[in-house]
């Protein structure tokens, strides 16, 4: 999210950002808050990564997957956090779109086409955004197997955040779809939404089972 200034969320600090949310502005809100949590979701299995690659042999299998799943999660660290930011950019453009005059023909026709290429995009980035998410689903899981029990927990902490985010980020599809006047394009997308948030709860209680039966000592 950009301000007058140009600046994006990402140059908030925490207090300024919470207040910001808790705001009665219309941006940050759930897209972006969800993106922001699956980054730190993310933020968590890294540092249980990087905490362990510290306890493993070096040029061992072990430590090659690990440094490639950390490789893996910063660049997608780096992708979710420009959706951040244009989540709620999209918004305001949306909301700009509907400011527009639309008294004369020509006036209503422009209006309408700002208003649905808003509106397509404020669908778009968040399918996109949950789309990576499930990429780092499966970083996730192999995070689980491979690191540290001392750091277990931070790591499936952050895949419990990052499976949260991808449920809450798509309400933002949910409550757009409605809008779309096309219903043949709003069925298609709504199928993509749908097989997103049931494409990472295997994943996710897989990686659950883990964390029990490692802390457990239980096989199953």
């Amino acid at each position: 999210m950009t301000n007058s200034a140009g600046a994006s969320f990402w140059d908030l600090n925490l207090a300024e950002m919470r207040d910001l949310i808790a705001s009665v502005k219309p941006t940050p809100g759930g897209g972006s808050v969800s993106v922001v949590s699956a980054v730190f979701g993310l933020a968590l299995i890294s540092k249980g990564i990087a905490i362990s690659l510290r306890h493993v042999d070096t040029d061992s299998p072990r430590q090659q997957i690990l440094l490639e799943a950390k490789n893996s999660l910063g660049i997608s660290m780096k992708r979710l956090g420009a959706f951040a930011d244009a989540d709620a950019n999209t918004f305001q453009t949306y909301l700009r779109a509907r400011a527009m005059p639309h008294i004369t023909e020509d006036e209503t026709q422009a209006r309408a086409l700002a208003m649905n290429t808003a509106l397509l995009d404020a669908i778009r980035i968040p399918l996109e955004a949950a789309r990576e998410m499930c990429t780092c689903m499966a970083v996730a899981d192999t995070a689980t197997k491979l690191s540290d029990d001392r750091v277990l927990s931070d790591v499936v902490a952050g895949a419990l955040l990052l499976r949260a985010s991808i449920s809450s980020v798509l309400l933002n599809v949910d409550i757009n779809l409605v809008h779309l006047s096309d219903s043949a394009l709003r069925e298609h997308l709504h199928s993509q939404r749908v097989q997103l948030e049931e494409a990472p709860a295997q994943q996710s209680e897989d990686i659950r089972q883990q964390f029990h039966s490692r802390m457990t000592g239980s096989s199953s």
